[in-house]
């Protein structure tokens, strides 16, 4: 029998959508904020790294287009005496095109406060090159779906290649989404792309178990 003081697991798409709807996600997005910069505090406490580790924080469209989130990234970074820097903010596409004059001011707000931004899922919806030049970006994220199946599909690994060339010649840094078979790494250093995520590495981890991962300074977080 199950326990319910333990809870089930609900995934991120499950209930993201329903706390947009009921007007929380500000709220939990700031909480979210707030955690993650506490936590990698304590993760900088913990072990001195040159560089020093940098996480990778969420922001759904409506929590971005919240009036006070420069405040809200201001706070969190203050409170816990995290650099800038080494927080960077991932954004979806739609953000990009539904409020295209809003979001190029936040978006320059927020690179002039130092963290970074990273633009997640590159490839799905209304993906737009365009995007990497008009908007202040630092790296995209390449959807895991032209990921998966790229060894034996030309065309993704085409469509990675591509993709990673022309962020390239900006300055824009490329991260591979959903990399799980040991070949793909090297496959994704060929095509361009320079960092890379997935379960080959990890699977999605509590805050205490990500804290014993980096006690055993594996390799491949510097890479």
């Amino acid at each position: 029998m199950p326990d319910p003081l333990r809870g089930e697991r609900i995934l991120p798409a499950d209930f993201i959508p329903v706390a947009e709807e009921m007007g929380l996600i500000g709220a939990v997005g700031q909480w979210v904020l707030d955690e993650s910069t506490r936590v990698l505090a304590g993760w900088h406490a913990a072990a001195t790294r040159d560089p020093p580790l940098a996480l990778a924080v969420n922001v759904s469209a409506r929590q971005f287009l919240q009036p006070d989130l420069l405040q809200q990234v201001e706070c969190s970074l203050r409170r816990h005496g995290v650099a800038p820097e080494c927080v960077r903010l991932e954004i979806t596409e739609s953000v990009l095109i539904d409020e295209g004059g809003v979001a190029i001011e936040t978006l320059h707000a927020l690179r002039g406060l130092g963290v970074q931004l990273h633009l997640d899922d590159f490839g799905t919806g209304y993906s737009s090159l365009a995007y990497l030049a008009r908007f202040p970006i630092d790296a995209v994220k390449i959807d895991r779906s032209f990921v998966h199946g790229m060894e034996c599909g030309p065309r993704r690994a085409r469509f990675v290649a591509g993709i990673a060339a022309f962020a390239r010649s900006l300055g824009v840094g490329v991260v591979a989404e959903g990399v799980e078979l040991p070949a793909q790494p090297r496959v994704l250093r060929e095509l361009g792309c320079q960092y890379a995520q997935g379960y080959l590495f990890s699977r999605p981890l509590c805050a205490g178990a990500a804290a014993r991962l980096l006690a055993r300074d594996p390799a491949w977080i510097y890479a």
